[in-house]
């Protein structure tokens, strides 16, 4: 049965919008909306932001997939340009509920509760917005054991300290627990089945509605992500909205990111994907320095510095195997800091004839409310 609404005691009275952005991934796609049918706490309103070129392949996959029975209004939201930060404003832009919250398009949601249990959150009204637990390894870069590896270095009193020195040594000072630093370096996670959180996991973010704004979405950002020069839009959002608000991790509850399908949120080769990681660390610093009142050249001088160190870092793996992938790295690191300085991250400078505002306004107007039903046969 459909249910909007959540009315059980101790819970909010709340709507939920869903949004799904999505990208040449029908089956996948098809796969979350069966799930999300058995959830137990239904969304007032699925909006799905579809930037591939045949739009009739997800209208088709949806009418299909969501009978009439489940009540659940339906919102195709064709965009314009094939960009998930562009595409996650399409989405706040068309929601109306309380609650606003985006999955990715191949998660599979492992527990029926996981609404339900993310919108129990937001009874307390200093929540901002929250997510799960998600089981991702990202095959694109080189190391993926490399973070768990210093994390166990940290764990150790002697080699902490030596850690400790290092990152100090190389820009990277670690942020304390529930904080982001400069060049999105995040701190640890805290201990516990909630925690409080400086950014959330794209795969799985929930928001109060009205502690997102326009200004979590800036021109720059879209521009940086047109280009393909974008990683981390889910930290920039949810950062900027965490000026309204605390943001929570609810570990108790796992999503699986089971990656069947080619990453389409950034670039799919390693050397393309660290050019983009350089390239957006420089945006993540201003955002960072800007919420703490810290100038330009400083927030500048720490991210060459701390550039510069990944890039020796990179370096020294590259006689190791696998060479190719380690090689690649470190060029499309370097790649991506020389950009920084012929191409700032800025709209003017990266998109400066896209009008983003009337795109978006044009794309909202041509959301399509489909009627949940079956396809009829062809004629003939």
């Amino acid at each position: 049965m459909h249910q909007p609404r959540i009315g059980q005691p101790g819970v909010p009275n709340m709507t939920v919008d869903l949004v799904i952005c999505t990208y040449r991934r029908v089956p996948q796609l098809t796969r979350l909306v069966r799930a999300l049918l058995d959830q137990t706490l239904q969304p007032a309103r699925l909006i799905v932001v579809d930037s591939s070129p045949n739009h009739e392949d997800v209208r088709r996959a949806l009418c299909g997939t969501v009978p009439t029975a489940a009540g659940m209004p339906v919102l195709l939201v064709s965009s314009s340009h094939a960009n998930i930060a562009y595409q996650r404003w399409l989405g706040y832009k068309t929601a109306r509920g309380d609650l606003l919250a985006y999955l990715d398009d191949d998660v599979v949601p492992l527990a029926t509760n996981m609404l339900q249990r993310l919108a129990e959150l937001f009874a307390d009204d200093r929540v901002a917005g929250a997510s799960v637990g998600i089981d991702c390894r990202n095959p694109l870069v080189p190391d993926p054991d490399l973070t768990s590896l210093t994390n166990r270095l940290r764990s150790n009193p002697f080699l902490g300290r030596v850690q400790g020195c290092v990152d100090w040594l190389t820009g990277l000072p670690h942020p304390g627990s529930g904080e982001l630093g400069l060049c999105g370096v995040r701190g640890p996670a805290g201990q516990g089945l909630v925690v409080q959180v400086p950014c959330l996991p794209g795969g799985c973010m929930a928001f109060r509605r009205e502690c997102l704004r326009d200004a979590c979405f800036p021109a720059d950002l879209l521009a940086i992500f047109e280009k393909r020069l974008g990683i981390g839009e889910d930290r920039a959002i949810s950062y900027s909205a965490q000026a309204n608000g605390v943001l929570l991790l609810l570990n108790e509850i796992l999503l699986l990111h089971p990656g069947d399908a080619p990453p389409v949120a950034y670039p799919a080769q390693t050397r393309s994907y660290a050019r983009a990681v350089a390239y957006s660390r420089l945006f993540l610093s201003r955002l960072v320095a800007e919420r703490r009142g810290l100038s330009p050249l400083r927030y500048r001088l720490h991210y060459y510095w701390y550039a510069a160190w990944r890039a020796i870092g990179a370096a020294s793996r590259v006689p190791l195997p696998p060479y190719r992938k380690h090689w690649a790295y470190l060029l499309g690191w370097l790649q991506g800091v020389l950009l920084t300085i012929t191409k700032p991250p800025s709209h003017q400078a990266l998109t400066p004839r896209i009008d983003w505002d009337a795109d978006a306004a044009r794309d909202c107007e041509r959301a399509e409310l489909l009627v949940p039903a079956a396809i009829p046969a062809a004629e003939g």
